[in-house]
């Protein structure tokens, strides 16, 4: 009966349903269930500091670490590094960032220069400072990359910010402050509703630039006067669409809103659940909510725009992230969140934040009685009856509390097995259960009593075989019953009596197989029926006659 068990494991599909209605009793902030994939070494990841984040616009994704750069097609990693002996190789295996300001071309932000990637051709362009060269980049140290609502492509360095020209394939210097002898370097890069700029430059501070005529708008001194503290150790930095300006830092987080008018004045708000957090990174969604990487794990602002949900690691929990000490974030366009951290990626596929994981657990009241389920239905007043391996479950949707069924041979008024393989309900007074050994049994769940219908093949009237793989509504007060072994049965509620329709291998219009895996009730009558080994059968009811569809058919003319 192996083969009965590994068939019956495909109809786990269907569990996506009950999944959703499982919802109701998330305890997670804002209702949401957020479950964490894993994605490390073992997976192809060439090193797990993730620096960076990009999806480019065939869709795959790409990822920054110290140890090259990757790209994931959802399935498997290739890993571009820098080699002696390959001029168009990576000019560093140390990647920051990622942009994509023309399709299939990729700019890529390294330890020593910036590099052009040409998907078609799969080869690197690479710029480098060059001391005797005003043309070239200020520093071959590149953190950021930033790709302007204009299509500029700014650079941010070790020693300052640049404007690529592409009319003249070279870059300009823009000042950002009148102390050329300062050493600055750009950390972060957004832009406002107005096309402005907002860099953040350790050594400097925030400063606020015209995207166009690279004149400073406001100043880091204005900027410090702004916060009330050194905006000079900010390293990261975005303007959300509610046009607040978002600061982070290794000693937690300021939220600027904007003035929108030349007289309106700068709010300012600190943050407390984020003072002294070490903040890497800073991301608003698809959805609007403002995401931050930390040390500390992840925050989200909620809905509030007060409170902030914490999310950190759980030793326990293969779903939770990997680590608590976070580099990066990013959403792609499947809406699969990507939360980088030093310890690889950490993939939640936000599609499905409703749904959440029933399973075996400690708390028994809360578990269910196996982990191989093979089949569900839909009980009275937000109930739902599980079958499993381990039993029969009864789940309370509303308080996630799971009442158990077991077999015990020695009470007749219980489970004949603990392998459940269908299950059937009118109106769900009566549960009709399928075992894989034992037959089938009526439950009355009303008084919780049971009447059973063991298999008895010398019995005309009786089941024709233990396994019972599906059961389907007839009409007329009558079931359908396939069954592993002993063909279709036709089970009469009123008389308690059964009806067999064998397989006949001298007869073509009888089924194909008397292992029959499911059934299904089409709205002419005709009931589609699954074989094990003999493809799929239709069952006329009326003339009780089949036609089989084997696995292969002769198409050729």
């Amino acid at each position: 009966m192996k083969s009965l068990m590994l068939v019956k494991n495909l109809k786990l599909q269907i569990m996506l349903i009950l999944i959703v209605l499982f919802s109701a009793f998330n305890a997670i902030a804002d209702n949401e269930n957020i479950k964490f994939q894993r994605i490390t070494l073992d997976q192809g990841l060439s090193q797990e500091n993730i620096l960076t984040a990009f999806q480019d616009s065939e869709g795959y994704m790409w990822f920054g670490t110290q140890e090259g750069l990757n790209r994931y097609d959802g399935y498997q990693f290739k890993v571009f590094t820098y080699s002696s002996r390959n001029k168009d190789s990576l000019s560093s295996d140390w990647v920051y960032s990622i942009i994509e300001p023309q399709k299939n071309v990729l700019w890529i932000g390294t330890r020593n220069g910036v590099n052009v990637f040409d998907k078609s051709s799969q080869t690197f362009k690479h710029y480098r400072y060059q001391a005797a060269d005003k043309g070239s980049i200020n520093s071959d140290t590149v953190r950021v990359l930033f790709n302007s609502s204009q299509n500029q492509i700014w650079i941010g360095t070790d020693n300052g910010l640049n404007i690529y020209n592409p009319a003249t394939d070279d870059f300009t210097n823009v000042a950002l402050s009148a102390d050329e002898t300062k050493r600055i370097s750009v950390q972060s890069i957004s832009e406002d509703q107005q096309g402005n700029l907002w860099v953040s430059a350790l050594g400097l501070g925030v400063i606020k630039l015209d995207a166009n005529s690279h004149q400073v708008l406001v100043d880091a001194a204005e900027m410090d006067l702004v916060t009330g503290g050194q905006t000079n150790q900010v390293k990261t930095i975005m303007v959300d669409s509610q046009h607040r300006l978002w600061l982070g830092s290794d000693k937690g987080a300021t939220v600027i809103t904007l003035p929108k008018e030349a007289n309106d004045d700068y709010r300012v708000w600190l943050p407390e659940p984020l003072v002294d957090q070490k903040i890497s990174h800073i991301y608003q969604d698809r959805n609007n909510k403002i995401w931050l990487a930390t040390s500390d794990g992840l925050f989200r602002l909620e809905s509030d725009s007060e409170s902030f949900l914490h999310i950190k690691p759980e030793k326990q929990n293969p779903y939770s992230l990997s680590d608590s000490k976070l580099t990066y974030l990013f959403q792609d366009r499947g809406n699969v969140f990507w939360v980088g951290s030093i310890k690889g990626l950490n993939k939640w596929n936000t599609a499905t934040s409703n749904f959440d994981h029933i399973r075996e657990a400690v708390d028994k009241s809360k578990s269910l009685s196996g982990s191989y389920i093979n089949t569900f239905f839909d009980g009275k007043e937000n109930q739902i009856w599980i079958g499993s391996i381990g039993g029969l479950d009864l789940l309370n949707v509303e308080t996630g509390i799971i009442q158990h069924l077991v077999a015990d041979e020695n009470d007749d008024n219980s489970l004949r097995s603990n392998t459940v393989m269908s299950l059937y309900s009118e109106n769900g007074d009566e549960l009709y259960i399928g075992y894989q050994d034992q037959g089938m049994s009526k439950l009355d769940t009303r008084t919780m009593t049971f009447a059973h219908y063991p298999a008895d093949k010398n019995n005309p009237n009786a089941l024709s075989a233990p396994g019972v793989t599906s059961i389907e509504p007839a009409g007329n007060n009558k079931l359908w019953i396939t069954t592993f072994g002993g063909g279709l049965n036709l089970f009469d509620i009123k008389t308690q009596k059964f009806m067999r329709y064998l397989s006949d291998e001298t007869d073509l219009q009888t089924l194909g197989s008397n292992k029959l895996l499911t059934v299904h009730k089409a709205k002419n009558g005709l009931l589609w029926i699954g074989t094990w080994g003999a493809g799929l059968n239709i069952f006329n009811p009326t003339t009780g006659t089949a036609m089989r569809i084997p696995n292969k058919v002769d198409c050729t003319l």
